[in-house]
């Protein structure tokens, strides 16, 4: 008899606290920290389906400041989070979301993430939500163009004049240019133009590419925490797990419609 792959799931339900935390009555999974490489992109999305999931600020922080390089996104969620449990109102959940890019420390960032998931101090939940090639390959997976073909045979190569971050965005906004034929870094209002079933679809899309590599426990899981070199980036699928981070909002506010 085949044996089932086990796929381990995000822990929503009670925990027992780590030692070094406070916990008091607070509920379990109430407060959510997400930080970011950039101040524009991913923020503005993140916070519109915080707002779409009738969210508050105080239930999930999204924080822009820490500058590109994920190390530096580590260092700065750390901080945010050490401030909150000396506060004696710490984050039970910290997300690091940022791009491969050509990031030379982030093969270092992941490793350094996943060494401090581990730590007793650190929330109940610590993950990195990291795209190859950047944060717009998630929009990418919104085109119907890009759903009807294999999304994990796309790849992306930088040229004389573009990064690969900017050949992914050239690419975005040629397919489905009535959309994202003026996207910027800076664009606001996608939440609501790209609407549920799209993103429904793409977070369908952004699991397939897993799914393609191994499923969650396979190649591509273990090749998001090795280093390789800037210059191979070309060779790697592209993959996105911001829908990792969206399913894990979407049952934060299941649970507080029950317990409302």
């Amino acid at each position: 008899m085949a044996r089932t792959r086990y796929r381990p799931k995000l822990r929503l339900t009670p925990q027992p606290a780590k030692r070094g935390t406070t916990t008091g009555n607070r509920d379990p999974q109430k407060k959510i920290l997400i930080v970011t490489e950039d101040e524009k992109s991913a923020p503005y999305y993140l916070r519109e389906i915080r707002d779409s999931f009738k969210l508050t600020a105080t239930q999930v922080k999204v924080s822009g400041e820490s500058g590109s390089d994920p190390m530096s996104v580590y260092k700065h969620g750390v901080k945010l989070y050490e401030a909150s449990r000396k506060a004696d109102d710490p984050f039970d959940a910290l997300f690091f979301v940022f791009d491969r890019d050509t990031h030379s420390q982030y093969g270092e960032a992941l490793a350094t993430i996943d060494t401090y998931s581990k730590k007793r101090n650190a929330p109940k939940t610590v993950k990195a939500i990291t795209s190859l090639p950047c944060f717009e390959y998630w929009f990418l997976l919104h085109s119907p163009h890009h759903s009807r073909t294999n999304p994990h045979q796309a790849s992306f190569h930088a040229t004389s004049t573009k990064s690969v971050c900017d050949v992914a965005i050239s690419r975005l906004k040629r397919v489905d240019a009535a959309t994202f034929g003026r996207y910027n870094k800076g664009t606001k209002g996608l939440t609501a133009k790209l609407g549920h079933t799209r993103r429904r679809q793409a977070q369908k899309d952004a699991e397939k590419v897993i799914q393609q590599h191994g499923g969650r426990k396979g190649a591509l899981r273990k090749v998001l925490c090795q280093h390789h070199p800037v210059d191979a980036i070309h060779t790697w699928s592209p993959h996105t797990l911001i829908h990792d981070l969206l399913q894990y909002m979407k049952r934060v506010q299941r649970r507080f419609r029950k317990q409302s």
